[in-house]
């Protein structure tokens, strides 16, 4: 039956399931070479390009965003043992404590086989001493909250968060072009969370720029 009338299928149907892959092998093949094609600072240049155009685009078109009161507002405020906001203070003990760990173990890598080492090495310095930062700066926020002490917890998290960006573009995009970016991403982060502070100090609180690191 269908074994029979197979046989008899015009030939280009025959080879049709042969053809469809090769098709696509040969659209991957094609893209992958173009990719390669286009040199390291070109790619580093459309990516600066193409974060330029996205600030840009969110400073034209999203409005303002102050920040609002009520966010300091939590629901539990209890003090215990003389620690007001005991529960939010004592709750970033342990980031405190994996930050630390972390800068132990790179460090002690690094000395031991080294593969931790030049931009990688600086991108889980900077992750682990970011999260260590983030429980200290967290907890003096949470001790008494407030927009001022809010920028110590908020500078912390946006620098740990652009080191876990740099430290995967580091390992798994391009070890060259990260020796920019190791440092460059936590930078930029810390300065937009800079600004949404000096906006606040201006009293036109802006909290765009943060929303994008």
């Amino acid at each position: 039956g269908f074994c029979r009338s197979a046989m008899h299928l015009p030939s280009p149907l025959l080879r049709l399931p042969r053809l469809v892959p090769r098709a696509v092998r040969k659209a991957m093949k094609s893209t992958t070479t173009t990719a390669h094609r286009l040199s390291l600072s070109t790619r580093q240049a459309l990516l600066v390009s193409m974060a330029a155009q996205l600030v840009l685009l969110v400073l034209l078109f999203v409005p303002r965003i102050p920040q609002w009161d009520t966010y300091h507002s939590f629901a539990d405020q209890r003090t215990l043992l003389g620690i007001p906001n005991f529960f939010n203070v004592i709750s970033n003990l342990p980031l405190l404590l994996v930050g630390l760990w972390g800068i132990a173990v790179v460090l002690r890598d690094r000395s031991s086989d080294g593969h931790i080492q030049g931009p990688l090495l600086w991108s889980l310095l900077s992750l682990f001493a970011g999260t260590a930062a983030v429980g200290l700066g967290s907890a003096y926020y949470h001790w008494a909250p407030d927009t001022p002490r809010l920028f110590w917890d908020r500078v912390c998290m946006a620098i740990t968060i652009a080191s876990v960006l740099a430290a995967t573009l580091v390992e798994r995009v391009s070890f060259r072009a990260s020796r920019l970016v190791c440092w460059a991403l936590p930078l930029t982060a810390a300065l937009c969370t800079w600004y949404w502070r000096h906006s606040e100090l201006q009293g036109r609180g802006d909290l765009r720029l943060y929303g994008l690191a």
